[in-house]
């Protein structure tokens, strides 16, 4: 059971965003409710529906993944462990995309002291995370089975924090924005130094204006598009520039303008991320900033990382055939079958 109940945590060719679910935690006296949310696609797909279920009948057979989730969420208050005792599951198909909610309901009998959080489902997935929110702000991330969330509402330090990771973690795990940023930075090796950190910089100064922009629309709800095509148009964009490499690799003043342009849709795809937690707007701007800025920092970094390898590699005869062409034609494509994946082509 764990294993068909894991299956739909794993990465695939369109995460830009890591496996994860949301618990939203309620504590009042002596009893906790937990609301976890994970995807309805990857939920339906885990209990056999496949990819267009029935609602009713998700509904109906999600009671092993509510009796699955209910083991393995641990509630203890001081040094006892409270009692699991019920659970439900209802869908919120008006979030983009829908997901299904399972409600816990757990009782804490004469004990004192802190409520705390323990994710036992978290064992042998190290790509996949726990988001708690309490009292409408990010309170805590846990990562593996040993870590312990407080239920208590954090401060805006711990929001700023935890949403900072969340950038630098959605960057540096999303393999098609970072796909992207490599291929728009392959052609900087054919140039000197000095003005290919000039053209490192317009690209970097571009894309970050360009997905900051549509970051901020799609999650304050201001401009929404379905999920699938703006899936598809990032592994689209991926391929232009490829193509470009491969027909124009001397055509530099393109590259800025193209990472502006095709940085709104990867913004749009950043935003999917916050607009599913749903917070309050308060939080809700703490955290677009403090994930943005997380964004900014693993794009520099990853840029960083690359810029001095590639300077160096074009000095050789080799790189232009070998890294700049060949390295194009395999992102060229990689980013082609995501994009018949996307489209439903494959």
């Amino acid at each position: 059971m764990g294993l068909a109940l894991w299956g739909f945590y794993a990465p695939s060719a369109e995460a830009h965003m890591a496996s994860s679910k949301t618990i939203r935690a309620h504590v009042e006296g002596s009893l906790t409710r937990l609301d976890v949310e994970l995807p309805l696609l990857d939920a339906a797909v885990a209990l056999g529906l496949g990819a267009d279920p029935d609602l009713a009948e998700l509904r109906a057979k999600s009671s092993p993944l509510t009796a699955w989730f209910g083991a393995r969420l641990e509630i203890s208050k001081g040094s006892r462990r409270c009692a699991y005792r019920e659970g439900s599951a209802s869908v919120r198909a008006k979030s983009k995309p829908s997901v299904l909610v399972l409600s816990l309901a757990y009782v804490c009998q004469g004990s004192a002291g802190r409520v705390l959080l323990r994710d036992r489902s978290l064992s042998g997935h190290e790509d996949h995370e726990t988001l708690v929110i309490m009292g409408g702000q990010l309170s805590d991330t846990l990562r593996d089975e040993e870590a312990q969330a407080i239920l208590a509402a954090g401060d805006a330090w711990s929001t700023a924090r935890g949403f900072l990771w969340q950038g630098i973690r959605h960057l540096a795990t999303g393999y098609d924005h970072l796909l992207f940023l490599l291929s728009l930075i392959l052609a900087l090796g054919t140039r000197d130094a000095r003005e290919g950190v000039r053209q490192v910089g317009w690209v970097v100064t571009a894309f970050t204006l360009g997905h900051s922009v549509t970051l901020v629309l799609g999650t304050l709800g201001w401009l929404v598009l379905p999920p699938s095509p703006v899936e598809a148009a990032i592994a689209l964009s991926i391929v232009a520039v490829a193509l470009l490499n491969l027909l124009r690799p001397t055509a530099h003043l393109l590259r800025p303008r193209l990472a502006f342009v095709f940085g709104w849709v990867h913004g749009l795809g950043f935003s999917s991320f916050l607009s599913q937690l749903e917070l309050p707007w308060t939080h809700e701007l703490l955290g677009l900033l403090a994930f943005n800025v997380g964004i900014e920092l693993g794009q520099l970094l990853f840029v960083l990382v690359l810029a001095v390898p590639l300077y160096h590699l074009g000095r050789h005869r080799w790189y232009r055939p070998v890294v700049l062409m060949g390295g194009s034609t395999v992102i060229a494509l990689v980013a082609s079958k995501w994009f018949a994946e996307r489209t439903g082509l494959l």
